[in-house]
């Protein structure tokens, strides 16, 4: 039985020009089996400091975790395979990640909300929220 209860994981990511995040899992990782019924995560990425707790930079994010097919399954593994240069997959094993047949899938976190850290630029503690819109 998997429930909606946090789960903390690491992964590879990379993100496009509208924030989405994108990253490679295992179908049968416990954190894609509460993807399944959680769609709500959170996620949070930061520069590594000099200094513990000085000069904090990053960001974290909330926002809904889909499992990506088809076309946009394509156009993420493109954007992943770049940031992420020992990546690669081609033909059966391409197939199978568009379709959702294969050992590993590509998901999408569509952020809602985040906030900003950057304590070089807005000071130390001082955080900047936000939330996400869509443009028409």
């Amino acid at each position: 039985h998997v429930s909606c209860q946090p789960h903390c994981c690491n992964v590879y990511f990379c993100h496009d020009e509208e924030l989405n995040v994108f990253f490679v899992s295992e179908n049968r990782a416990e954190h894609v089996s509460i993807i399944h019924r959680c769609r709500q995560v959170m996620c949070a990425v930061y520069r590594q400091a000099d200094v513990w707790g000085e000069k904090l930079h990053g960001v974290q994010l909330a926002g809904e975790c889909l499992r990506l097919t088809g076309a946009s399954a394509a156009k993420a593994l493109l954007l992943y395979a770049k940031r992420c240069s020992a990546f690669r997959v081609a033909g059966a094993a391409m197939e199978a990640f568009l379709g959702n047949a294969g050992r590993a899938s590509i998901f999408s976190i569509k952020p809602t909300r985040g906030r900003l850290i950057d304590e070089i630029r807005f000071g130390r503690r001082n955080y900047l929220d936000f939330k996400v819109v869509e443009c028409l």
